[in-house]
């Protein structure tokens, strides 16, 4: 059944599910430049990974104050939520929450997390599967209409494809979260995980990591962006804006490599083959790192050191190893508690606008070595904010 008060859309405000290096390589570990904090022959000097620490002063010009300052803003473990602001009222029995399962494997964990958090409120909660083609999502929304859901969140179902469906839903006061799409703003919907604003701050801060792990020396970046992930494309022109706001003539130049390719490693030990003046990497998938120290070495690669995002368990080995500088892990729990928290707010006509940096802050974090014990290597799994179940339950009136 729909609560009392109908469904608060929110405005277009100003995501990632997402997230986000190496050390040049021999034998499979970073260079003696990396950890001597010595300058290497390109005039590119290597913070020390094990302490983060730089053993010369920043390039003329160059704001390292802001970027060190900006990505250890992000390193902090949470102790508080976005708001201390209660529902104005309980979740109503019978209240309806249904998730859009796009039948991806990140999708099945928050549809599971999502579900823990609606039963722990008090609401009905149901899980279905569109898919994330246009004709099995436009068959999965009629499905879902004829539920009468009172809040639908969703990452990564595009709207073009039920636009019919989601007229009539949010007639009938169904509230919306609608994340992990490039064309919220266009449908009259806010900005939140995996939007264009998300996209910028990502962005920023695999540039910061970019800027401190160079130690203010590097001038010369590129970026790997997946061409078939929007929020990966977008991430581009905030990583080359912030390199270049901050490191005076930089060169930042991208290249493509496809979500799908099985050796990421050697499309980028080819590419730095062919750039040799290249000082740092930045991949928008840190699959593509698995592999890349031992192809860089046999290559004769001296310059892989990346930093990215969307890191697999595999990557937290290396960042403990220091064969990887760092990424932007994200807390999947923390992601479905708040996406719901969004949905009961909009439903009860509350919701504000998200700052961008204080959400992405509130679900992930920046994990180099100096704090890979936050991570459980094995899985990835991480705490972003200690105890924030029974913060959100006290928040929805359940405690």
């Amino acid at each position: 059944m729909h609560g009392r008060t109908r469904a608060a859309l929110g405005g277009a405000a100003a995501f990632a599910a997402v997230s986000l290096a190496l050390a040049g390589c021999t034998a499979g570990s970073p260079s003696p430049e990396a950890t001597d904090g010595e300058t290497t022959a390109a005039g590119v000097t290597y913070m020390d990974m094990a302490t983060g620490e730089c053993a010369v002063e920043p390039n003329e010009g160059v704001n390292f104050a802001d970027a060190q300052a900006y990505l250890d803003s992000f390193k902090q473990v949470g102790d508080s939520l976005l708001t201390d602001k209660k529902l104005p009222n309980p979740i109503e029995p019978g209240t309806l929450v249904v998730y859009l399962d796009n039948a991806s494997p990140y999708s099945a964990q928050l549809a599971t997390a999502i579900g823990e958090a609606a039963a722990a409120s008090g609401a009905e909660f149901q899980s279905v599967n569109v898919g994330s083609d246009a004709q099995s999502i436009n068959s999965g929304m009629n499905a879902v209409v004829t539920l009468d859901p009172d809040v639908i969140i969703t990452f990564a179902t595009d709207l073009t494809f039920w636009q019919d469906q989601y007229k009539t839903l949010t007639d009938n006061g169904t509230a919306i979260v609608y994340a992990g799409n490039g064309n919220a703003i266009e449908f009259g919907l806010n900005e939140t995980y995996g939007t264009p604003e998300a996209s910028v701050v990502n962005g920023s801060v695999i540039a910061a990591a970019a800027i401190v792990a160079t130690c203010g020396t590097g001038t010369d970046f590129v970026y790997y962006p997946a061409p078939e992930i929007v929020a990966s494309v977008d991430m581009y022109s905030a990583y080359e804006s912030y390199i270049k706001d901050h490191v005076p003539g930089a060169t930042v130049r991208s290249v493509d490599i496809s979500i799908m390719d099985t050796d990421g490693a050697s499309k980028i030990v080819s590419d730095l083959q062919a750039h040799p003046e290249t000082d740092f990497c930045s991949p928008s998938s840190d699959q593509w790192q698995v592999g890349l120290a031992e192809k860089a070495k046999l290559a004769g690669v001296t310059n892989a050191y990346c930093f990215g995002g969307i890191s697999i368990p595999q990557n937290y080995q290396l960042i403990k190893d220091g064969q990887q500088v760092g990424t932007i892990a994200y807390d999947p729990m923390i992601q479905s508690w708040q996406a719901l928290d969004e949905g009961y707010r909009k439903l009860q006509g509350v919701f504000e606008d998200y700052d961008m940096n204080a959400l992405i802050r509130q679900t992930a974090a920046a994990i180099t070595q100096q704090n890979i014990d936050r991570v459980d290597v094995q899985t990835g799994a991480f705490n972003a904010v200690p105890g924030f179940e029974d913060m959100f339950l006290k928040l929805w009136n359940v405690k």
